[in-house]
């Protein structure tokens, strides 16, 4: 395997923000080998006419014509299948890297042998009321113990795609995106990637991640749909980690609260959430009252 990075970008009608997606990871100042992969999935716009004007340092995975599988899961899938080199990173076609993101993550990886993966910050980026430009943090200000250890069983906003480092190993070890997931599949594999590997956060910046630009993008999910895929991955990992006799307490005892939460509706007023959030604390305590002192202090 060459040395290098894979840079996959799912498209699917980003014809408006694609050009300035590839730019942005054409600019890095990486010194090895970059290769991006457009892996599109049935765009009808200009999108890949776009990516094609950027001639050879630009590899097209077309969608297959008997392929029923849809979605953002289904294009990084077909991107790994194509990528060439020993490091893959992610980049959704309407979202930017910024300045030498690809570098700090790779020396991350190239000075820390024993890591699966790395991940760092995120930005926003949306148009106010005003119609301005705004940029702001995506991931948390304070990242935890927690955040940092646990990053999806903890809370959200913590990791996205746009921002981790892979080794291709991993990925011929641990598969790929569960297609069967209509939201919420990067936070799935993330959450197998690391019932496996050793992991860093990284606490740079090295992404903006653009919201309510009104475009069709990949992953648009309705609440309830949001919800069941929730659900499933939850309880997924519960039953892959109560086999595994080398499973962290800490791990089962964080799924085991997402799973709880998910079974209570959290009430709108502030006095509902408090309520909802001590009934889940008592569980916990109840449940294991060593590991739940540990989370207190990690939190």
């Amino acid at each position: 395997m060459a040395e290098g990075i894979s840079v996959i970008v799912p498209v699917y009608n980003s014809e408006k923000f694609i050009s300035e997606c590839i730019l942005s990871i054409l600019s890095q100042d990486y010194n090895r080998n970059i290769e991006i992969v457009i892996s599109d999935d049935g765009s009808t716009d200009k999108s890949l006419e776009v990516a094609e004007s950027y001639g050879d340092k630009i590899i097209i995975v077309k969608k297959p014509n008997d392929c029923k599988t849809k979605g953002a899961s289904g294009a990084r899938n077909r991107g790994i299948e194509k990528a060439a080199l020993d490091y893959i990173c992610f980049l959704d076609s309407d979202d930017y890297y910024l300045p030498s993101h690809l570098r700090i993550m790779a020396e991350t990886l190239d000075n820390n042998k024993e890591l699966g993966y790395a991940f760092c910050r995120s930005m926003k980026e949306y148009t106010d009321s005003n119609g301005c430009k705004v940029i702001t943090n995506w991931t948390r200000a304070r990242m935890s113990e927690l955040d940092r250890d646990y990053h999806v069983l903890y809370r959200s906003n913590c990791i996205n795609t746009n921002v981790i480092i892979v080794k291709r190993e991993v990925f011929e070890k641990i598969g790929v995106f569960n297609t069967c997931l209509s939201n919420g599949e990067d936070s799935e594999m993330w959450i197998r990637i690391s019932e496996h590997y050793k992991h860093k956060f990284v606490n740079n910046n090295g992404a903006v991640y653009r919201i309510g630009h009104g475009i069709s993008q990949l992953t648009a999910n309705s609440i309830l749909q949001k919800k069941k895929c929730s659900e499933i991955i939850n309880a997924e990992a519960f039953a892959r980690n109560y086999i595994n006799p080398n499973c962290e307490k800490m791990r089962m005892f964080l799924i085991i609260r997402a799973l709880i939460y998910e079974k209570l509706k959290l009430r709108n007023s502030k006095i509902g959430v408090i309520y909802t959030h001590m009934i889940v604390m008592n569980k916990l305590f109840h449940i294991s009252p060593s590991v739940f002192f540990k989370f207190l202090i990690r939190i």
